[in-house]
């Protein structure tokens, strides 16, 4: 919440050691991809439940990842906007394995490639088995850190932003100690 949307979509590609140059067009870009370039001055309570899952959806694709997990995407949405998510995802499906999580079958059977149902951690249903393949396909996970400059400069806008549970939280500190 003390960061601006567009501070929001640019933490990722921070925390990536993206060059600062690139940030601000790749952020603006996406942004325009996904309809929220006017909200990028605003902070997240300031803005709409669509316009944060379209940052949230703007997070998770500006690092261009090959794989994107969806955990109800469209829970605590209206109906026009859960249609406009569900648009968004599956647009961003052409290029990328989505893997969404949703309890909602009718919003499952009307966007999804492949359904595979699940019920106290065993597969009940596959409408798409795949079957079993020997790949000589290696996949290394890319490491990612943050500059201790950084993590610094954010803890530093948390303290400030939230001076009374600071406040309270070194006061129960020295209290203990």
């Amino acid at each position: 919440d003390t960061l601006t949307i567009h501070e929001n979509i640019a933490l990722a590609l921070t925390i990536n050691k993206t060059n600062k140059n690139e940030i601000d067009g790749k952020v603006n870009s996406v942004a325009k991809e996904l309809g929220i370039e006017e909200i990028l001055t605003k902070y997240p309570y300031e803005v709409s439940g669509g316009q944060k899952q379209r940052v949230a959806s703007a997070r998770a694709i500006i690092t261009s990842p090959s794989l994107i997990l969806a955990d109800e995407p469209t829970g605590a949405l209206d109906t026009k906007t859960s249609i406009q998510i569900m648009d968004l995802i599956k647009d961003i499906a052409k290029d990328k394995l989505v893997i969404m999580v949703t309890h909602n079958p009718e919003l499952a059977k009307e966007y999804a490639d492949r359904i595979v149902e699940f019920r106290d951690g065993n597969v009940i249903s596959d409408t798409n088995p795949l079957e079993e393949e020997k790949s000589n396909n290696s996949y290394s996970l890319k490491k990612t850190s943050m500059s201790f400059f950084t993590a610094l400069k954010l803890s530093g806008m948390n303290i400030r932003t939230k001076k009374w549970r600071t406040f309270l939280t070194a006061f129960a500190s020295s209290i203990g100690i």
